[in-house]
């Protein structure tokens, strides 16, 4: 299995993997592909912050546009962005979740006592 890695580090890979090595990536015409500019472009040099939605939507496109064989995908082993293919980052799951439950808990809370 491929090592844990940010989104930005996940498309990196798969940019170098596409272009062949870090000079191809550097020079890459992505933008001006005829049938449409490449998601990853703006991140191939593994700079900015991109959405785990945008990875999401490159596993659709390879996978037919189905959400099934996303899910299914045979790639762990060997594909970079497979921990991101359902649009979430799994470092983060559960964590937004809990978030908002503590605000609610907590707005909760707080118009108990205005109210009395």
């Amino acid at each position: 299995m491929l090592n844990a890695q940010t989104p930005i580090k996940a498309i990196r890979q798969v940019c170098l993997d596409c272009a062949g090595g870090p000079s191809a990536v550097r020079e890459c015409q992505g933008n001006k592909l005829s049938d449409g500019p490449c998601p990853f472009y703006p991140f191939r040099l593994g700079k900015g912050r991109p959405s785990v939605k945008l990875i999401r939507k490159h596993c659709l496109q390879c996978m037919g546009g189905s959400p099934k064989l996303v899910r299914e995908c045979p790639s762990a082993t060997t594909c970079p962005l497979y921990g991101y293919r359902l649009g979430t980052n799994p470092k983060r799951v559960g964590l937004r979740r809990g978030f908002f439950t503590r605000i609610k808990e907590r707005t909760r809370r707080d118009s108990r006592v205005r109210v009395a």
